[in-house]
């Protein structure tokens, strides 16, 4: 032989090593692609290489998406093992000053050991995600529970994201069976036309057919009706020979179908349309056909056998459709038994036929063939040959070559998936276990759940699933890829007896799983909501913005907190405030380094998160026992207020063990606190339902102002109130603490003294939805628990980069009639400036929220309605220059600010000014401009209330959230980026996709708003425009004629100059003159007197009336769909009685004596039929006359 091996080549890229006896398969490993290396330039030079070697936009986007697939992976999920070990070991070789952790220096070097060419701005990520206390220091062990909880927190996200495949509940189908089900397939129609009249988006339509173990075939539509049974045993049998059928088999090409038995033959029967019909059978089979197998490319066909002595059988055919699977055209007949010894022996171009005898030592449970790689599949419950891969030869004058796969206890079952070349194997032992089958000596991996045998294994490619049943009736859903379990069904959830599973089948285009016993029942794909995806299941609380990890941190009403990559708009993380019952979110924030996340929840606990992997670092209870409506962080304190209208401040520490400390401020508010912000570390200004809106010192905890609109524009003085509750009276004066346990940040109150109950008005559940946001006017003092629970949300924001002064307004608001105040802070200040923020002029709709860029230029609000403007406050509310500056200095102040370079000029929009032609008011020497900043952009971004608003300035970019479940992101300029949870993008290369239109705001903008989604390339609008001012004025015409004819009679001088006026406008009549009219109307008269020498003077000429250049306006009222329509307004003409002819008095007394005689016969007849008993028969009078003459005779 030499010492060359031997190979076989069963795929171009495939070859078989070693003898005959070797079983070991090797594969020739191509060099990996481009596309699957990792790319080690930065995006600018990918860009520009990819302009130089790119010739279409195609190929442009490919690259982009490899780009954006590997910095999609983050460096947290390419540290293995073997790098945690040796990071361990840098982590006590870097700490040169023996502080016992790292500072961000030491951690840069470690990990650039480590990984190697990573980017300091991806290691100061990851330190900065460790250090949650921003001491400046991370820990071995601080960083090993970091990177623990994120592993654990996304491995709870995805299995918190699985939507099940299947319903947990099966529909049972109405049949039962003498005898088990040993099989069930699926034949789909082969009429092309049928196919193409009725399309189906669960593929192709057609029959499942199922067999039972004594013969009986029953016919199913695709919905699962049954259709017709046949008996398959169509011969005279006796009761001890009866038929007894071991597997069936669907060729649907040729409209034959399979059936094996235990009379050693395999028969086969004429299928096509509605009959089944023996045709012939393959007789003489060495043993029992257990497992059949057939595959057809169209033309080309593979039919396998496999019997109980372990023999494969193996027919091919070149031409399946016009030759036939087997040469037995002289032997078909209805009895027609052809041996299978005769078509092996015959050799022929098109058929070729294979037999391998004794390959498994046991029944051959299952056989397939394997198209992509040439060979035929089957397995056994045999430990020696537990599967053999019998490859057929590219020619004809080769041979198979067998392989097999060694395995304690055998396979049961098995299935391929091509796309990723892996064969499933399941068997005694309950483990799914993947093989490559090039490499036979051991699997894969494999995969833990059952607790008994594996009977069925199926895998879908489409949906990268593979479907398990064991002989305990558990079916279980494992990922393809990632090998884990996806959904269990347990047994008890199977009603279908005290039986295993005797047939399983998966329709794969469906996604239907049917199963049977004695009976049947199916599973049915659960239905994903691909169509309404949003980010959250409830209504948003708040979404911000972290400009260090680049990432969208979103809250919604049942306590679920979400961080999306706001490059890509992947999900990281998402993790509940509460576990078991989900608490309500009412506010959040970040700590000024954005290292940690704070929220307030419904029950008064504040909790500080590491939001990064989901670990909650702190949690202070709220000692007021009510619910919290805002909190902000200013000076290292964490202010928050809601129901107990004061303000309540903890201490932020960094040390673990040392008293936070906690302190009340006297309440100068006499109903709930809704909104807070701060400015500079030393003010705070809060804003409740009243209206009242106080501003406090942080210094010293004492409120200094207040402003109201609904009482003054000046500032007034602040007012004590001293009936917020029992429990306020009891409060000690002095500062309160909480320390923490040991290791653990748990807090305890410290405050001394009697403490009774709080007691506060109960709030509906409804309240958390607020209508609207702001300060609302004030309200009657018995008015004011009412209006609790209906009262908008307020907003507020300071505009830190402007400097306290009386002439200057540092403090913006929002009320509940939608205006927008501006003011100036201090006992000398007061409302500078007033305009309508909100879309329209309704009054119940208001500024919901509000924010603002880093350097103030520009002022972002977004409403109830769920419109976005852009506001320019550069200048608004700002002292006015002196006379003696140039006016070349003026326009250089203009226009320095960018953003209205930034937004083009087709987003400009001007709202309607309530306040006609005033552009101040004056109120006790205090002036109020009433003119508005200039609207640099507005368009709708939701269908509900807007809840948050986020200026991202690295990106140009706008976050918002919604009352409709969703946050998105926006351009600057408008342009939708996209929706969080529905889809994936790559911020900074949306120029190269053209601009899309959320589908739901495509149905209800108005032709503004899709101008702004569109970036104002859409002609179209020009066009809707012209129609709009024709319709506009057709209306007003019509109302002109309505008001000339219900004119009265002492203005008729005053209505027929109108009326003159209106046909002169009239398009229809403009164009003729009076003479042109009447002369018209005479030849209209002439024509109407012809007559006809044959109909005399009843004939009149038809003429055709001609079509009007305008359509008179038609309005159809419809109550019912049933109902015909009623026009107001049709063409028509008037219409004229018809004369009836002339009828002789001679014939009118012939008609009405032929009548009087006709209905005399009538009665005549009727009274002799009942008198003889001729009636109508029926059944009781015939019975009845019949028992008279029996009685008779």
């Amino acid at each position: 032989m030499g010492s060359s091996p031997r190979r076989l080549s069963i795929h171009p890229s495939v070859t078989w090593g070693g003898k005959e006896s070797d079983t070991d398969l090797t594969i020739k490993s191509p060099s990996p692609p481009d596309s699957q290396l990792k790319p080690t330039i930065k995006l600018p030079g990918l860009l520009s290489k990819a302009g130089r070697l790119c010739s279409s936009h195609k190929q442009l986007m490919r690259m982009a998406d490899s780009y954006d697939e590997a910095r999609s992976k983050q460096v947290e999920d390419q540290i293995n093992y073997d790098h945690l070990r040796k990071l361990e070991r840098m982590f006590r070789e870097a700490d040169v000053d023996g502080g016992g952790g790292l500072d961000m220096e030491e951690f840069r070097k470690a990990m650039k050991k480590i990984m190697g060419g990573i980017s300091d701005e991806d290691v100061d990520v990851i330190f900065m995600k460790v250090d949650t206390n921003c001491d400046g220091s991370v820990d071995w062990e601080e960083y090993l529970n970091y990177m623990l909880r994120e592993y654990r927190g996304k491995d709870d996200m995805l299995k918190n994201e699985m939507i099940p495949e299947f319903q947990i509940t099966m529909k049972p189908v109405p049949v039962a069976h003498a005898e088990e089900i040993v099989k069930i397939q699926f034949f789909p129609n082969q009429s092309r036309v049928f196919e193409r009249d009725r399309p189906r988006r669960g593929g192709p339509s057609g029959r499942f057919l199922t067999v039972s173990r004594d013969g009986i075939l029953h016919y199913w539509s695709d919905s699962f009706k049954m259709l017709r049974t046949v008996y398959l045993d169509q011969t005279k049998r006796r009761q001890s020979l009866k038929l007894w059928v071991i597997d069936m088999l669907c060729l649907p090409n040729i409209n034959l179908l399979a059936i094996a038995s235990t009379d050693q033959d395999i028969e086969f029967f004429d299928i096509g349309g509605n009959k089944c019909d023996r045709l012939f059978a393959l007789a003489d089979l060495e043993g029992c056909a257990t497992a059949m197998d057939y595959w057809t490319d169209g033309r080309k066909g593979v039919f396998c056998v496999g019997d109980m002595k372990g023999n494969v059988l193996i027919f091919t055919s070149t031409d399946v459709v016009m030759k036939g699977l087997f040469n037995v055209r002289s032997y078909i007949g209805g009895l027609a038994r052809v041996p299978v010894q005769i078509l092996m022996k015959g050799k022929s171009e098109t058929y070729r036929n294979f037999s391998v005898s004794a390959l498994h030592g046991d029944w051959c449970q299952q056989i397939t063939y394997i198209s992509q790689l040439n060979l035929v599949a089957s397995c056994a419950p045999a430990e020696k040959t537990a599967m053999a891969l019998t490859s057929l030869p590219l020619h004809n004058i080769g041979k198979t070559q067998s392989a097999v796969i060694v395995l304690k206890k055998g396979i049961l079952c098995f299935d391929y998936a091509s796309e990723i070349n892996i064969l499933v194997t399941g068997g005694f032992e309950p483990l799914i276990q993947v093989w490559n089958p090039y490499v036979t000596s051991s699997p894969i991996t494999q995969m833990k759940g059952h607790a008994t045998a594996v009977t069925h294994i199926m895998v879908n490619r489409q949906r990268e699933t593979i479907v398990s049943i064991s002989k305990d009736k558990n079916i279980r859903i494992w990922d393809l890829m990632d090998h884990f379990c996806l959904q269990s069904i347990h047994g008890r959830n199977v009603p279908l007896g005290n039986f295993p599973i005797s047939a399983a089948y998966y329709h794969r285009p469906s996604n239907i799983l049917v199963c049977a016993t004695y009976t049947i029942g199916l599973f049915i794909g659960a239905e994903s909501s691909d169509g309404d995806v949003r980010s959250h299941d409830q209504p948003l609380c708040c979404a911000l913005y972290n400009k260090n990890f680049k990432q969208a941190v979103s809250g919604s009403y049942n306590g679920s907190i979400c961080v999306w990559d706001i490059i890509t708009g992947q999900k990281l993380m998402e993790f509940s405030t509460a576990k078991g019952n989900p608490v309500e979110i009412t506010a959040m924030i970040f700590d000024p380094p954005q290292r940690r996340l704070i929220t307030s929840l419904k029950n008064g606990i504040i909790k500080l998160w590491n939001f990064n992997n989901g670990a909650c670092l702190m949690e202070l209870p709220f000692v007021d026992k009510g619910e919290i409506s805002c909190i902000t962080y200013v000076d290292n304190k964490i202010f928050v207020s809601g129901w107990s209208r004061r303000v309540t401040w903890y201490l932020d520490t960094k040390e673990e063990d040392k008293v936070i400390e906690s302190k009340h401020w006297k309440s100068y508010h006499s109903d709930d606190v809704l909104c807070m912000d701060g400015h500079s570390n030393r003010l705070l200004v809060t804003a409740s339902c009243s209206g009242d809106i106080v501003l406090w010192n942080i210094n010293s905890g004492q409120a200094f102002c207040r402003f109201n609109a609904s009482e003054s524009p000046l500032a007034l003085l602040p007012k004590r109130e001293f009936s917020v509750s029992t429990e306020s009276l009891s409060l000690p004066k002095k500062t309160t603490g909480f320390h923490f346990r040991s290791g653990r940040r748990c807090l305890a109150c410290g405050m001394s003294g009697p403490r009774s109950r709080a007691t506060f008005p109960w709030r509906p559940i409804s309240a958390k939805v607020h209508s609207g946001s702001s300060v609302p006017h004030r309200c009657p003092g018995s008015a004011v628990h009412e209006s609790r629970a209906v009262q908008p949300k307020a907003e507020v924001i300071f505009l830190n980069t402007r400097e306290r002064d009386p002439n200057t307004a540092i403090l913006m608001t929002s009320s509940s009639d939608g205006f927008i105040y501006a003011w100036a802070v201090g006992n000398k200040g007061g409302m500078m400036g007033k305009f309508r923020g909100a879309h329209g002029t309704a009054r119940e709709i208001a500024v919901s929220a509000m924010s603002t860029d880093d350097k103030d230029l520009v002022l972002f609000t977004g409403d109830t309605l769920g419109y976005i403007k852009i506001w320019d406050i550069m200048d608004y509310c700002r002292p006015v220059e002196t006379k003696n500056t140039t006016e070349e200095k003026s326009d250089e102040v203009l226009s320095a600010n960018s953003f209205c370079n930034l937004i083009p000029e087709y987003c400009r929009y001007c709202p309607k000014s309530e306040t006609r032609d005033a552009t101040e008011s004056v109120l006790n020497g205090w002036v109020t401009t009433l003119v508005p900043p200039p609207c640099l952009s507005s368009w709708r971004g939701h269908l509900k209330k807007i809840v948050s608003i986020s200026y991202v300035e690295r990106f140009r970019a706008i976050l918002t959230a919604s009352h409709d479940c969703t946050v998105k992101l926006w351009m600057l300029t408008g342009r939708h980026i996209g929706t969080f949870g529905q889809s994936l993008w790559r911020l900074g290369m949306q120029q190269l996709v053209m601009a899309e239109v959320p589908e739901e705001l495509r149905r209800t903008a108005s032709l503004h708003t899709l101008k702004v989604l569109n970036e104002g390339r859409r002609p179209h609008w020009e066009s809707t425009r012209s129609i709009l001012q024709s319709l506009s004025q057709q209306k007003r015409q019509q109302s002109m004629l309505m008001d000339f004819l219900n004119v009265k009679t002492a203005l008729s001088g005053d209505a027929a100059s109108k009326m003159q006026e209106l046909i002169h406008k009239e398009t229809r009549m403009a164009n003729y003159t009076d003479e042109q009219i009447e002369a018209t109307f005479q030849k209209w008269e002439e024509s109407g007197k012809k007559t006809s020498h044959i109909l005399g003077r009843a004939y009149k000429q038809k003429v055709r009336r001609p079509l009007l250049k305008q359509l008179p306006e038609m309005k159809a009222h419809v109550a019912n769909k049933d109902e015909t329509r009623i026009y107001h307004c049709v063409q028509y003409t008037d219409l004229q009685l018809l004369a009836s002819p002339h009828i002789p008095e001679i014939l009118m007394e012939a008609q009405q004596n032929q009548a009087t005689v006709e209905q005399r016969t009538v009665k005549k007849g009727k009274r002799w039929m009942t008198l003889s008993g001729f009636v109508k028969p029926t059944l009781k009078s015939y019975m009845r006359r019949k028992q008279v003459e029996h009685t008779k005779e």
